[in-house]
């Protein structure tokens, strides 16, 4: 979240950006664009370990704990996400 304030031209605080991932709303959407951040670090060979199944689990499972039948991550979700926690920086709304 701090990363995506910054290219924005923001500055959030580790309490604010704490505040967001709070939300419901943005805590799957920073899931999703977290995820795909860590899918490209793998594919350079960083290895961040079991973090990234936290990551998925945080938005490809429902939240009684089974994954989404027929969940697929597509680039246009992660995008979409993006977008929208991009949104929610530039208004200043978590």
């Amino acid at each position: 979240m701090r990363q995506l304030a910054l290219d924005l031209g923001r500055a959030l605080s580790e309490e604010q950006a704490s505040a967001f991932c709070d939300v419901a709303t943005s805590r799957e959407d920073l899931a999703m664009v977290a995820y795909a951040h860590e899918l490209s670090r793998r594919a350079q060979g960083v290895n961040e370990g079991p973090a990234a199944l936290a990551l998925w689990r945080a938005f490809a499972w429902t939240r009684e704990g089974s994954p989404k039948k027929n969940f697929e991550m597509r680039t246009a979700d992660v995008l979409a996400a993006e977008q929208r926690l991009r949104g929610r920086i530039s208004a200043g709304r978590r």
